[in-house]
């Protein structure tokens, strides 16, 4: 690969002349390589970010491209990063390719899954019936249904005009209601 000396020559129309050697080094070209990507998941109506990681070798500086993404999203080249809202329940192999400064690339694909948005459902609740001055403790149904793992507790909203002494405190699962002294 080199280094290699040349000779460079100058004549003149009466046969005068000037050399200059110099060398010249080959370097082998580097090829960049993309990097592994586990498969990813997004939930429809719901805002993604995910950046990409960077590939490694190649002759610097690299750039990146990723094409065949889920419906509503788009691929911001200069921070590697996919955003936007999904609005399609979908799978698809989305290429990821990772291009150097003389044209070098390489690709990874990975799985994209964009997964239905979920309701979670309770069942009816025919009511409930306390006393004044008495303890009251009723376990409230679970719901079915809807996203996992909700990092959301479920919530109680008695209504304006529940006496402040008949109401309760509420506990995420197993949810209770009970009366405060």
């Amino acid at each position: 690969h080199g280094p290699f000396t040349v000779r460079y020559t100058v004549t003149d129309s009466d046969d005068d002349s000037d050399y200059v050697e110099f060398t010249i080094t080959v370097n082998q070209d580097l090829e960049p390589t993309a990097p592994s990507i586990s498969a990813v998941s997004a939930r429809k109506g719901s805002l993604f970010t995910r950046q990409l990681p960077e590939g490694t070798g190649g002759d610097a500086p690299l750039s990146y491209n990723a094409t065949n993404l889920p419906t509503g999203l788009s691929f911001i080249t200069t921070t590697r990063t996919i955003t936007g809202t999904p609005t399609t329940e979908q799978a698809l192999t989305v290429t990821y390719t990772v291009r150097d400064v003389d044209g070098d690339e390489n690709s990874t694909t990975f799985l994209f899954t964009i997964a239905a948005d979920l309701m979670p459902t309770l069942p009816a609740i025919s009511g409930y019936t306390a006393k004044v001055d008495s303890p009251f403790s009723q376990l409230l149904p679970e719901a079915t249904g809807g996203d996992t793992p909700s990092a959301i507790p479920p919530r109680i909203y008695p209504p304006a005009s529940l006496s402040s002494r008949a109401l309760v405190r509420f506990r995420a699962h197993p949810q209770r209601w009970r009366r405060q002294p």
